[in-house]
């Protein structure tokens, strides 16, 4: 009896323990399954971690570009910066200048205004001078004509007036000898009266 209850609780037991055994290798071949299906993803893991990898040095070496460019850009950049600070400062400079040179061009305006309407007064005093000088000179010219005019009447005068001086000192001179007659004839007409 002990024996049947032993090899009846033996028997229970290796069912149990084959129930077990099976359950145990449900759960191996479902591990097993898992491991491989693990596996796989690993293998997947890994060939895309390797691509991963090929992409990161892929990747690295355009960033090590990039950051190459960049260095050349910022370069090329302060180099803009700096030639775009010099223009503007030239370009400042012209800007003055231009300020400069446009108030001394209203300047040379105002002194060209100033001195065109000098020139025109200047002008017109000058065609003035010389209408006056061309009358003057006209007036000179028939000065000049009626003093030779003058000049010949006056040699004509002085010349009548000295034929007449020596006329008159003609006639003086007959007179007095005509005074002289007179008397002596009034002499011996007393004379010839008293014989």
């Amino acid at each position: 009896e002990g024996l049947l209850a032993l090899h009846t609780a033996t028997e229970k037991e290796r069912g149990d323990l084959t129930l077990a055994l099976e359950e145990l290798r449900a759960i191996y071949t479902q591990l097993e399954e898992e491991h491989n299906a693990v596996k796989q993803e690993k293998s997947q893991t890994d060939s895309e971690l390797k691509q991963t990898r090929e992409e990161r040095d892929s990747l690295s070496s355009a960033l090590e570009g990039l950051r190459a460019t960049y260095a050349r850009l910022e370069e090329v950049y302060e180099c803009e910066k700096q030639a775009r600070a010099q223009t503007n400062t030239e370009l400042e400079k012209a800007r003055e200048e231009r300020d400069s040179l446009s108030s001394d061009l209203g300047e040379l305006k105002a002194d060209h205004e100033c001195e065109r309407q000098a020139r025109t007064r200047a002008d017109l005093e000058l065609r003035q001078t010389k209408e006056e000088r061309d009358s003057l000179s006209s007036t000179l010219k028939e000065l000049e004509v009626n003093h030779e005019c003058e000049k010949q009447a006056r040699a004509q005068t002085d010349l009548e007036l000295r034929q007449t001086r020596e006329e008159m000192a003609a006639l003086s001179s007959t007179l007095e000898e005509l005074r002289i007659e007179h008397v002596r004839l009034e002499e011996v007409y007393e004379c010839e009266k008293q014989a």
